[in-house]
Formats: C-alpha cells, sequence, structure tokens
C-alpha cells in the first residue's frame, strides 16, 4: 500500500496522519499512525509473518487492538478495502 494511497484514505474519514514508516529490511512492511478527534490508532502491515492490525491508543493506557487479518494473498487493494472497512467500523464508535 502506497504512503499517499493510505493519506487518500485517511483523509477521506477525517482522519489526519501523524507518521507513515516503511521498514528498511523488509519489503512491505510499514506502519501508519494518525489521529480522528481527540483518538490516536496505528495500522501495521507486515508483509513477512502475513498480518495486518489496527491499534487504538488512548491518552492514558497502553493500546489495544482492534482489528486484525491474515493478510497473505493481500494486493494493495485488498488491504485498501479492509483498512477502509475497519476503520468505518472504528470510527462509527
Amino acid at each position: 500500500m502506497t504512503q499517499s494511497d493510505v493519506i487518500d484514505l485517511l483523509q477521506i474519514r477525517g482522519c489526519a496522519l501523524q507518521a507513515f514508516e516503511v521498514h528498511p529490511n523488509f519489503f512491505g512492511n510499514w506502519r501508519a499512525r494518525f489521529s480522528h478527534g481527540q483518538r490516536a490508532f496505528e495500522v501495521t502491515g507486515d508483509h513477512r509473518d502475513g498480518w495486518m492490525d489496527l491499534w487504538e491508543y488512548p491518552p492514558n493506557g497502553p493500546g489495544r487492538r482492534l482489528r486484525d487479518a491474515r493478510s497473505h494473498g493481500f494486493d494493495e487493494n485488498k488491504e485498501l478495502l479492509v483498512l477502509g472497512t475497519w476503520l468505518d467500523e472504528v470510527l462509527a464508535h
């Protein structure tokens, strides 16, 4: 998934990107930190182990995993679809 794809997806849903990082030693491993209002989130894509996760980080507490999926076989379009669905579900609450 490209950084511009993530930014577009987040902006459409009213989120602000804080950071987008790509792991230099593992192709396809990335992380995006973003906020929606006062809420802070992180989504990670780990193609080495085949996982995609969405976390929420409350201001005064540990992070908690909200969603995860086995991502073996996901192409960029599938990653965007899954992330968009997760955001729609999580941001509605």
